[in-house]
């Protein structure tokens, strides 16, 4: 049998693939975004600056009218490096 879905709001229907809704992944983000890139560092033993760095580095000869995105920035390291790699592009 088919089930019915009587509620509207967005937080009750999208649900993302562990099955939490877009307000209970803000609150989790909010909770753990100050301690986030010290994880990041500590779980990854210092891989995900090496990382970011040499992507950083493939897009330093970004120049005025260029553009880079860092989808999914979360707490914008990678944004931040790319800033500082090409400074005249847009990020």
């Amino acid at each position: 049998m088919d089930q019915v879905v009587t509620a509207t709001s967005p937080d009750t229907l999208l649900r993302n693939a562990g099955g939490k809704s877009p307000r209970e992944v803000r609150e989790m983000f909010g909770l753990v975004a100050r301690r986030y890139d010290f994880l990041n560092h500590l779980l990854s033993l210092g891989l995900d600056i090496g990382w970011r760095k040499a992507a950083a580095r493939e897009l330093a000869g970004l120049s005025a009218g260029d553009c880079a995105a860092d989808l999914c920035t979360g707490t914008g390291a990678l944004a931040f490096a790319i800033r500082r790699a090409a400074p005249r592009a847009r990020v």
